[in-house]
């Protein structure tokens, strides 16, 4: 069952996690008199509820990601070098050394410890600046940082690198690690899965779009034929089916894509 909800123009919802079917939260802001301030709802197995929040900031409020640790640990990650934490009640924010750096993803990593994965905004169309902080309990300490022409995401609460277009590393203890080289010729330009034996590239091999599947030892070619997907805005692997939201170069809206190994 979908169940859609309009906000209208003055809320704007940007994220959702949670942590089991009777609790998730979903993440966003409404603006009040001129300004964007923080709106959290929580999803109880049946309908959303407005979740009042204190805070003493007095920035405008934005998300890209959130990690929902428990009720009482909400991880958010925002524009210009921003992180709050959520505690049930209060919303605390933390500054990182860069406000241009935009927030990839937030992740849950080895032992407990919470990291952020961002990227430099002014190297976005160069070299692109990677850095991984990481909370110690007070701050966010710098724990990684790359240039070069790798992008980066996260598999799992794994940090992973891409250099397009022969291998994909796995960020471990701060060393970038070979993990899997992809196929001559295959022209994977993204990917997603939940763990380095589970994953699937999109990519563009002798003029037609397809869909490539790792299994932990080979890739497999799922082809699909001719289909035009690019400007991929957010993907996501749950169980052995990819999804992804692209802004389609046919239509003027977001289209969603599932794509899934053939039987």
């Amino acid at each position: 069952q979908i169940t859609q909800i309009n906000y209208g123009t003055i809320i704007k919802m940007y994220s959702i996690d949670g942590i089991s079917k009777t609790e998730g939260y979903v993440i966003g802001s409404e603006k009040i008199n001129g300004k964007y301030i923080p709106h959290i709802e929580r999803w109880n197995g049946s309908a959303f509820t407005n979740v009042p929040v204190n805070y003493s900031f007095n920035n405008e409020f934005s998300v890209s990601h959130i990690l929902v640790k428990s009720s009482t640990e909400i991880w958010i990650s925002s524009p210009k070098g921003l992180i709050y934490k959520f505690d049930g009640y209060n919303l605390t924010q933390y500054q990182l050394p860069d406000t241009l750096m935009i927030s990839i993803d937030i992740l849950i990593y080895e032992n407990n410890r919470i990291q952020n994965l961002t990227v430099d905004f002014d190297s976005i169309i160069t070299n692109d600046r990677h850095y991984v902080y990481e909370f110690d309990g007070n701050s966010w300490m710098k724990v990684y940082e790359e240039k070069g022409d790798k992008y980066y995401g996260v598999i799992n609460n794994m940090i992973y690198a891409y250099n397009y277009p022969d291998i994909i590393y796995k960020l471990q203890n701060n060393i970038l690690i070979p993990k899997i080289y992809t196929p001559n010729n295959s022209g994977i330009s993204d990917i997603a899965g939940n763990s380095f034996e589970n994953i699937m590239g999109f990519g563009l091999a002798m003029g037609k779009s397809t869909f490539f599947h790792w299994n932990g030892q080979k890739w497999s070619d799922e082809k699909i034929g001719y289909l035009y997907i690019s400007d991929i805005l957010t993907r996501k692997m749950i169980n052995n089916d990819y999804f992804c939201a692209v802004n389609s170069g046919i239509v003027d809206f977001p289209v969603l894509y599932r794509a899934y190994k053939k039987h």
